[in-house]
């Protein structure tokens, strides 16, 4: 019997060492002579995503070299068992072969032709792929062909045909938990649950786990971390969340403050039962203050600082509360996941359907399809090829989790483009904290930078500070003008970048870090290397990847979009309507704009709130426009003239009657815009008569130019 027993949990299939257990071998046998088990024609595999998401982040989610680390793990090992993956996961897939046609499994009776999803550690089970179809690194999935041995003991259910295997495999990710989620609620027959969570598809399991058979609860409350307030914004339009009373975005790493601002707002009143659906440090805190007296909290894993609650309560003799966490579930009783499964498969599916339309339309801007004239990523707005092509450089680069340089003239969009970075890459969830290096003093640079002791110096904070790495820790790590930066303070931003560790200001303990460095010059570092002005080993340690942004004078497709969606955020900010006319338009388009885009957005705000006109014309862009000409290069001279060849004596006319308005209007009498030009006031008034400037001058006053005549009618 005992053999027998061994045969039972796969004992037999052991190859390496010998007399150790499946889960603790390194290699097993899977070849398909089998006896008392089930060979499954495997189509989709689930592995944890805190352990598969790590060989994602190693190979930059290329899938082709994931798929190529899987199958030599299995090919050497003959099951899904490395350092890189924890035992965690699932396999879904077709019933090929069974001893004596059938066999009971856990209760089922197993045949030839079923669907089954196996739910055994993946380091027990024998497998051998075929060939990799396709890889999801967010949620660790495996689309594949190959075979897998289940033996008697394994937790193998039988699935309908149309279940999602999507959603199958996210509820048995949490089906022990979830079950015991749903038991807790109702032994404590709780009316109203908050779920403090951090991921949305986690809180729609539980939610829906928590209303399986129970005719208790009635009000429920998501308590979302701010870190993942952008992401799922626009979660409302999956309406997998209507049943919810209230989804409230906080920060749950500040548990006290947090709860203040709930007693403010007084969004919350205590609940009967608060469930942790991560682990959030915090949360354990917010989920005490939240809590009733008597009331209950579940931990849905074990590292989510269990025990503080019990210090908590010890502190506050006047509070008590409830608290659980899951334990092992008998396989039997996967029946709960598999209900839970088929209730929650539409919703997961209009989940994704709202992610994957995300993706899609980013996946439009990319490939240059321009919509309503132009292409708006977050804000990032062009319609030019080189645009285009900018944007997908950026979009590559953001894959790699490498350092980047971004170079370009002041005011052309760098930091835009650091978010498309962000945005785009695996630290996407992570903060993204954003430093101008030019307003940092020296003398503070380095307590900036890596923080401080308490009484490290004078003035000191009492309580220390945290330096920019600590904040940016597991992010990225923005830069702008880096170039400002001190030689010293650039050799110890060098040592940080290579070794990933510092000590703060009067500090001993060295701290470790994760920072992917992001920076911003309007010069070039390599000519500032040249010329001694910036490290040569940081430079290198930064240039594993360099971006230029060109000025909008080398873009001048873009102007145009720039300037309708410049102006339409200033109508929504101001509740007006105005617009531009065609040669208005034009006119801008064939200015240089030596302030890039920056300058556009300013000329542009200014225009809308210049006059009370709905319409603005060439004359007020003109007049809007002629201080920054007179500043810049005084006049375009495509403003005004289209023909082939230019006449220089109507050049020199035009120019002299826009610099004669411009004065007159800035000063507002002829005496004062004589001394400003440092001419005789006779003469700035013939030659304004010459011109028939007859308009008053009122400073800051838009001149009406309906009487004015063209240069082409003297």
């Amino acid at each position: 019997m005992k053999g027998e027993s061994m045969i039972y949990i796969g004992m037999n299939r052991v190859v390496n060492p010998n007399y150790s257990t499946p889960v603790t071998t390194s290699k097993i046998d899977n070849k398909t002579n089998f006896s008392s088990e089930v060979r499954i024609n495997v189509e989709f595999i689930h592995i944890k995503g805190d352990s598969f998401i790590q060989t994602c982040y190693k190979y930059h989610r290329n899938n082709k070299k994931i798929g190529e680390e899987i199958l030599n793990i299995i090919n050497t090992s003959s099951m899904l068992c490395s350092q890189q993956f924890s035992e965690g996961g699932l396999i879904v897939g077709t019933v090929e072969e069974v001893e004596n046609d059938s066999i009971m499994l856990n209760g089922y009776k197993i045949k030839e032709g079923d669907k089954v999803l196996c739910d055994t550690l993946l380091t027990a089970v024998a497998i051998h792929l075929d060939e990799i179809l396709e890889i999801n690194c967010e949620l660790g999935d495996i689309y594949c062909k190959g075979y897998a041995v289940a033996y008697e003991n394994c937790i193998l259910s039988k699935i309908k045909p149309t279940l999602d295997i999507r959603a199958a495999a996210l509820v048995f990710d949490k089906f022990c938990m979830s079950k015991n989620a749903n038991e807790a609620a109702i032994a404590k027959k709780s009316k109203s649950i908050c779920l403090i969570t951090k991921d949305p598809i986690n809180t729609y399991i539980y939610l829906k786990a928590i209303k399986i058979n129970n005719p208790y609860a009635e009000k429920f409350f998501i308590i979302m971390d701010n870190s993942v307030k952008n992401k799922y914004k626009d979660i409302e339009k999956t309406q997998i969340f209507n049943e919810i009373n209230k989804i409230t975005f906080l920060d749950i790493g500040k548990p006290l403050e947090s709860y203040n601002k709930l007693i403010k707002i007084n969004e919350f009143h205590e609940v009967d039962y608060v469930l942790l659906t991560e682990d959030i440090s915090g949360g354990e805190f917010l989920a005490f203050l939240l809590c009733k007296e008597n009331g209950n909290i579940f931990f849905s894993t074990i590292k989510n600082n269990y025990i503080n609650v019990t210090l908590n309560e010890n502190i506050k003799d006047d509070k008590i509360v409830n608290r659980f966490s899951f334990y092992t579930l008998e396989p039997q009783l996967c029946k709960f996941a598999l209900l839970l499964a088929e209730q929650i498969q539409e919703g997961i599916n209009k989940y994704y359907k709202l992610l994957s339309s995300k993706q899609n339309s980013s996946r439009n801007y990319r490939e240059g399809q321009y919509i309503d004239g132009g292409c708006n990523i977050e804000g990032f707005v062009f319609k030019s090829k080189i645009m285009a092509n900018k944007v997908k450089q950026l979009v590559n680069v953001a894959k790699y989790d490498c350092n980047v340089i971004i170079e370009g003239e002041t005011g052309t969009g760098k930091e835009m483009a650091m978010e498309i970075i962000h945005s785009n890459s695996i630290r996407a969830e992570e903060p993204c904290i954003k430093i101008n290096c030019a307003a940092i003093q020296e003398s503070l640079a380095e307590s900036e930078f890596f923080g401080y002791e308490k009484g490290s110096f004078t003035g000191a904070l009492a309580n220390g500070k945290e330096g920019y790495f600590s904040m940016a820790n597991n992010g990225i790590l923005f830069l702008d003008e880096i170039d400002k930066l001190s030689i010293s303070i650039q050799s110890k931003l060098l040592r940080v970048i290579q070794e990933n560790s510092f000590y703060k200001v009067g500090g001993t303990e060295q701290i470790n870090v994760n920072v992917r460095i992001v920076c911003a010059s309007n010069k070039s570092l390599k000519k500032l290397v040249a010329q001694g002005k910036f490290r040569e080993d940081l430079f290198y340690r930064l240039n594993i990847a360099t971006v230029y942004i060109p000025p909008l004078k080398g873009r001048v497709d873009d102007i145009e979009c720039l300037t309708k969606y410049f102006l339409e955020k200033y109508n929504n900010k101001y509740g007006t309507n105005k617009s531009f006319d065609h040669k208005t338009l034009n006119m801008m388009q064939k200015y240089d704009w030596p302030g890039n885009v920056r300058e556009l957005e300013n000329t542009v705000h200014r225009l809308v709130i210049a006059g009370e006109e709905e319409f603005i014309s060439t004359e007020i862009l003109t007049e809007t426009m002629g201080e920054q000409r007179i500043r810049g290069k005084l006049y375009n001279l495509n403003g005004k003239f289209d023909n082939e060849k230019l006449d220089f004596n109507d050049l020199v006319k035009e120019l002299e009657k826009q610099i004669i308005k411009f004065a007159l209007n800035k000063c507002g009498t002829t005496r004062k815009a004589a001394e400003y030009l440092n001419m005789s006031h006779t003469t700035l008034i013939r030659k304004k008569n010459n011109y028939g400037i007859h308009q008053e001058y009122q400073l800051n006053k838009t001149i009406d130019y309906r009487n004015t005549n063209s240069v082409n009618s003297q």
